[in-house]
C-alpha cells in the first residue's frame, strides 16, 4: 500500500490514525449501551424474579390452606371409613379453583380420589404414601409438595387425638394431647394459570428489552455522536486510503471545525495536497529520467543504425547506378538490381520505424508479444553496438513464450541490459540470451511485490561472463542514480528504468552475480491466455492492382516524391495534377474543381498545411475526397500543432500498391 507508506511520513497523522483506526464511536457507542442495559436487565430481572415468585408463593400458600382444610374435614370420614360422606367432602373442594384432583387415603389405602373431567389426560399420581412417610421419618414438617411442569400436588397426613378425658372435650373440640396417623389427603393443583403468568411476563421482559434496546441505542448514538462522531468519521476518511493505489485518487476530508478532529482533518488534506504535488513532481522527474536514458540508449543505437543505413544506401547506389548505366547503353536492366532496390528500401522504412518507436516511447498500449521474435529483432538491432569481442548466443524455447508487452518498452529493457552486459565486459566474452517460461507460486509472488501475481510467466535470460557484482552492489542496483561507473559511463537511470517498466508490466526481475564470475539477469513478464499475435498484413503486388481512371491532385513540397507518385499514378490510368504547396492546392482545385476526382496531399507542407487545406477544400466543396500523407509519426505532427486525431493519414514511404489500392477505395467510397 504506497499511499499508507506515505502516511507513515507524517508522525502525527500516524499516531492519530493507528490509535482511532478500531472506531472510537464504535467503542463509546458499545460502553454506553452495554451500561444502560446492564442497568436495565438487572433491574427487569430483580422485578421480574419477585413477582413470579409472589405469584407462585401466594399459590403455594393457598393449596396449604385448602388441604390443611381437607385434612381436618376428613378426619370423621376417614375414621367411620365412609366414602359417601369423603365424597361429599371432596366435591366441595373440587370446586375450588385451580384444584382438579383430590385423593382421600385411610392409613394404607386409598378410600376416595376424584379429578376434573378436563383435566384427566394431564393427572397423575406423583407422589406415593411409602415416599410421604420417608419424608415424615426424615423429620420434615408437613404438608409435602411435589411438582411436575403442569402439576402441584400437596400431600398431609389425617391424625385423630386419642385419650380424652370426657365427654365435654370431644364435644367442645379441645384436642387430647396424644394423635394417632389415620390416613392421608393429597390435593392436585392446575400450574397452567402460574405458567402462563410467567409468559406474560417474559413477554413483557422481552418487548420492553427491545424497546429500551432501541430507545438506549437511539439516545446513546446521539450522546456518541456529540461526543465522538467527528473523530470517527474522520477515522473512516483515513480508513479508506488502505485501498487507494493511486496518489491522484485521494480525495481531501470535507471536515471543518475547531475541534480535535476538525483540525486533524485540516493537516491531513495539506498532507494530501503535499503527497500530490510530492507525487507530480515524481512522475515529471521519472519521465525526465526515461527520456534521458532513452536517448543514451538511442546514442548507443546510432553507429548500429549508421551502420544499417549505409549498407541499404550503398545497395540501393550501386543498383541504381547499375540501371542507369544498362539503360543509357541500351542494354535490358538486370531485374535483381531493381528487386535489391525495392528490398533494400523497405529494410530502411522498418529501420525508420522502429527507431521513431523507441523514441516516442510514452505508449503504453501492450499486446501479445511473442519473446522468441524479440530476442531475434533485438539482436539485429544490438549488432551494431556491441563490440566484436563478444560472443551472442541465442537460446530461444521451444514454447515460444507469448507475454502482454509493449515492443519498445521490452526493447528498452533489453538494450540497457545489453549495454551492462557490455560494460561488464572490457575484454570481451560471452552473450548469452534465452527465453523460457515459469510457474510462479503465491508465497514467491508475495516475497517479489506486492504487484506481483502467482501464475504462469515468459522469462528472458540475459548472462554476461563479466566481472560480476558483490551482494551489497546487488543490493542497491535497482536504486536511481547508483552506478559502479564512472560519470562519463552512465547516469546510474537504466536498471532503475527497467524494473519501473517490468514492474507495470506486473512481472519482477531477479538477479544473480558473483565477483569475478558474471552476471544473470532474469526477467519476468506474465504470460498472454491468447497465443495469438498481430502480424503485417501481406503486402500486396502491383499486379495484382487493376487500372484506374480520374484526376488526382497530388501536393507535396518534395519534387522526387511528387514525380514518383505522379508516375506511378500514370501507369495505372489516372491523370495528375501537382501542386507545391497548400497555397497552390487551393488554387489548382479552384481552378480544375469540376475535373479533380480526389485530392492526394502531404500534411506537412509550406504556407499552409495539409490539414488546414483539407478544411478550406471541404468549404469550397463538401463532398471532395481527400488522401492525407506524411513522412511524421503523429506525435511529431502534434509538436507542430497539427491535430490528427480525427482524421487517418498514409504513413511514409507508401508502397506502390498500398497507394494504388488506398486510391481506389477512396475513389468508390461514399462521403
Amino acid at each position: 500500500m504506497r499511499i499508507m507508506r506515505k502516511i507513515k511520513e507524517f508522525p502525527l497523522i500516524t499516531d492519530f490514525y493507528f490509535q482511532t483506526k478500531e472506531t472510537l464511536f464504535k467503542k463509546v457507542l458499545t460502553s454506553f449501551v452495554i451500561i444502560f442495559m446492564s442497568f436495565f436487565l438487572t433491574l427487569f430481572v430483580f422485578y421480574s424474579y419477585q413477582q413470579i415468585y409472589s405469584i407462585k408463593s401466594s399459590f403455594v400458600k393457598e393449596g396449604k390452606i385448602l388441604v390443611d382444610v381437607l385434612s381436618t374435614n376428613s378426619r370423621l370420614g376417614i375414621m367411620a371409613g365412609n366414602k359417601n360422606l369423603l365424597e361429599q367432602e371432596a366435591i366441595g373442594f373440587l370446586n375450588q379453583p385451580y384444584v382438579v384432583g383430590i385423593s382421600i387415603f385411610s392409613k394404607d389405602s386409598i378410600l376416595v380420589t376424584m379429578t376434573k373431567t378436563k383435566h384427566k389426560h394431564i393427572l397423575q399420581r406423583i407422589a406415593s404414601i411409602p415416599q410421604v412417610k420417608s419424608r415424615i421419618a426424615q423429620g420434615e414438617n408437613p404438608p409435602y409438595i411435589y411438582e411436575t411442569d403442569r402439576i402441584m400436588e400437596i400431600w398431609k397426613p389425617v391424625y385423630v387425638s386419642v385419650g380424652f378425658k370426657n365427654a365435654e372435650e370431644l364435644v367442645l373440640g379441645i384436642m387430647p394431647t396424644k394423635t394417632k396417623l389415620s390416613g392421608w389427603v393429597a390435593l392436585s393443583l392446575d400450574k397452567s394459570e402460574i405458567l402462563k403468568k410467567e409468559r406474560l411476563y417474559l413477554l413483557y421482559f422481552l418487548i420492553t428489552l427491545f424497546v429500551c434496546i432501541s430507545l438506549a441505542y437511539f439516545f446513546m448514538h446521539r450522546a456518541a455522536i456529540k461526543t465522538v462522531g467527528s473523530i470517527d468519521m474522520l477515522c473512516r476518511y483515513v480508513e479508506r486510503f488502505k485501498n487507494i493505489e493511486e496518489i491522484e485518487a485521494l480525495q481531501e476530508i470535507p471536515m471543518e471545525g475547531e475541534d480535535e478532529a476538525g483540525r486533524v482533518a485540516k493537516l491531513i488534506n495539506q498532507m494530501i495536497r503535499t503527497l500530490k504535488k510530492w507525487d507530480k513532481e515524481k512522475k515529471k522527474l521519472e519521465t525526465q529520467l526515461l527520456n534521458a536514458q532513452k536517448l543514451e540508449a538511442i546514442g548507443a543505437l546510432a553507429g548500429g543504425i549508421a551502420h544499417d543505413f549505409n549498407n541499404v544506401l550503398a545497395s540501393v547506389m550501386g543498383s541504381g547506378e547499375i540501371v542507369n548505366y544498362r539503360i543509357s547503353q541500351g542494354k535490358e536492366v538486370d531485374q535483381k538490381f531493381v528487386d535489391a532496390i525495392i528490398a533494400c528500401s523497405k529494410r530502411a522504412k522498418e529501420v525508420i520505424v522502429e527507431l521513431l518507436k523507441y523514441a516516442r516511447g510514452n505508449s503504453m498500449d501492450r499486446y501479445p508479444l511473442k519473446l522468441n521474435d524479440q530476442i531475434v529483432m533485438l539482436k539485429k538491432m544490438a549488432s551494431g553496438f556491441l563490440n566484436d569481442d563478444i560472443e551472442v548466443k541465442l537460446e530461444l524455447s521451444e514454447e515460444d513464450p507469448v507475454v502482454i508487452s509493449n515492443s519498445t518498452q521490452l526493447h528498452q529493457v533489453l538494450l540497457n541490459m545489453l549495454t551492462n552486459a557490455q560494460d561488464a565486459m572490457p575484454k570481451g566474452g560471452k552473450l548469452r540470451i534465452a527465453t523460457g517460461t515459469a510457474e510462479i507460486s503465491e508465497d514467491v509472488a508475495k516475497s517479489k511485490g506486492e504487484w506481483v501475481n502467482p501464475g504462469k510467466y515468459g522469462v528472458i535470460y540475459v548472462e554476461d561472463t563479466g566481472i560480476g557484482m558483490d551482494k551489497e552492489v546487488m543490493k542497491r542496483i535497482f536504486d536511481p542514480f547508483f552506478t559502479t561507473k564512472g560519470p562519463e559511463k552512465g547516469t546510474g537511470l537504466g536498471l532503475y528504468n527497467c524494473f519501473n517498466i517490468i514492474k507495470e508490466h506486473g512481472g519482477f526481475i531477479d538477479v544473480e552475480s558473483e565477483k569475478g564470475k558474471g552476471t544473470l539477469f532474469k526477467i519476468y513478464i506474465p504470460l498472454s491466455d491468447s497465443k495469438e499475435v498481430v502480424t503485417e498484413e501481406k503486402e500486396e503486388s502491383l499486379s495484382d492492382i487493376p487500372k484506374g481512371s480520374g484526376t488526382i491532385l497530388v501536393a507535396d513540397d518534395d519534387p522526387f516524391v511528387r514525380e514518383v507518385i505522379k508516375a506511378i499514378l500514370n501507369e495505372f490510368g489516372y491523370e495528375v495534377i501537382l501542386a507545391s504547396n497548400g497555397i497552390d492546392v487551393i488554387k489548382k482545385f479552384k481552378d480544375n474543381i469540376d475535373k479533380i476526382d480526389l485530392v492526394l496531399m502531404d500534411i506537412v507542407m509550406p504556407y499552409k498545411h495539409g490539414k488546414s487545406a483539407q478544411d478550406e477544400l471541404r468549404k469550397i466543396k463538401p463532398d471532395v475526397k481527400i488522401l492525407l500523407m506524411s513522412g511524421y509519426p503523429d506525435y511529431v505532427l502534434a509538436e507542430k500543432s497539427i491535430s490528427v486525431d480525427e482524421i487517418e493519414y498514409l504513413q511514409k514511404p507508401i508502397r506502390a500498391a498500398t497507394l494504388l489500392k488506398k486510391i481506389q477505395q477512396s475513389l468508390e467510397s461514399k462521403l
